[in-house]
């Protein structure tokens, strides 16, 4: 029996049903790792890197931030125009939890794709005008034209589609750094910055989401067949995938191994066990799990790990802080 005065959830609060299918919609974990991404990138590399050479950081907080949501809307926009371009493979994959014709209306993810590119394009135009060039606003409309792309086109073709997301998602650390780059060519007359972190964490970025794109195709099978699309598994087959995922981990720990190598040289222990226990160990559980898996579930569970270790290289800046804030 039902108690006087009870509502379900979704009639006694609806603006919070919406907050939560909004954000749901627009996958707010990975622009939440974006971001978080940036500012680590900022503020616990960049920041003590420079301050070894009595170096402020020259890119104000405001334009900072406001690279960030340009890019954090970018990515949100572009995960509207995927859901839109894919409801009949989605429908398949994720069943009831699909929003476009649903939740919102085809009228209406257009409608917000549109308002978030252009927001992200104002803001890209004001921060490419602090540093007199105009040019790096392409940056913001190229991302969003490949986002276009990859959901149209991209998306069905094998590897293409992968090989999009993965160089957009390596765009996320590099921006922060050329932003960075160019405030401070433009601000000081002798500077110094090396990019050797920065393109690290690009191409580590890169590795992981075409590791984990490849992954979700495998995952996304059923539907992605149903919707004609070609991708790596449909077109080659899944074991081929699963071994060409493992192959590109197997690379993956190679570099970090070297890299691992390098810091044990030098005397960084910490760096060392940080990346044995915490990238290294779970790079081969996933690749395990992936050669394993057999079920959308399981290609799943591989999905996520690769979620946390992308997590654990982002968390490893802090490491990188304390050893150039606090040198032994």
């Amino acid at each position: 029996m039902v108690r006087s005065g009870f509502s379900p959830p979704d009639q006694r609060r609806p603006e919070l049903v919406a907050v939560k299918n909004f954000l749901q919609f627009i996958r707010w974990p990975n622009l939440l790792i974006m971001a978080l991404t940036m500012a680590m990138v900022r503020y616990c590399l960049l920041r003590p890197m420079l301050a070894v050479n009595d170096i402020t950081l020259q890119q104000g907080e405001l334009s900072f931030w406001l690279l960030v949501l340009s890019v954090v809307l970018i990515a949100a926009a572009g995960n509207m125009i995927n859901d839109y371009h894919d409801v009949e493979a989605d429908q398949v994959n994720k069943g009831n939890k699909t929003m476009v014709g649903k939740v919102y209306s085809e009228e209406t993810v257009m409608n917000l794709y549109m308002a978030f590119n252009g927001l992200a394009f104002v803001i890209a135009f004001y921060i490419a005008w602090e540093v007199d060039m105009w040019n790096l606003m392409l940056v913001q409309v190229l991302a969003a034209g490949l986002l276009w792309f990859y959901s149209s086109a991209f998306k069905s073709m094998p590897v293409i589609g992968n090989l999009v997301v993965a160089l957009l998602s390596a765009l996320v650390p590099l921006l922060t750094g050329v932003y960075e780059y160019i405030h401070e060519a433009r601000n000081l007359e002798v500077f110094w910055f090396n990019f050797d972190f920065v393109w690290g964490y690009t191409l580590f970025a890169f590795l992981l989401t075409w590791i984990r794109e490849m992954i979700k195709d495998m995952e996304d099978y059923k539907g992605d067949l149903s919707a004609g699309y070609n991708t790596l598994p449909i077109l080659a087959g899944i074991p081929f995938t699963k071994v060409f995922t493992t192959l590109v981990l197997g690379a993956t720990m190679v570099a970090i191994g070297m890299l691992m190598r390098l810091q044990q040289e030098a005397g960084d222990a910490i760096s060392a066990t940080y990346f044995a226990l915490l990238i290294e160990l779970p790079l081969l559980i996933l690749a395990l799990i992936t050669i394993q898996a057999k079920t959308p579930k399981s290609f799943h569970r591989a999905s996520t790990l690769s979620k946390v270790i992308m997590l654990c290289g982002i968390l490893y800046m802090l490491v990188i802080w304390h050893n150039l804030s606090y040198p032994i």
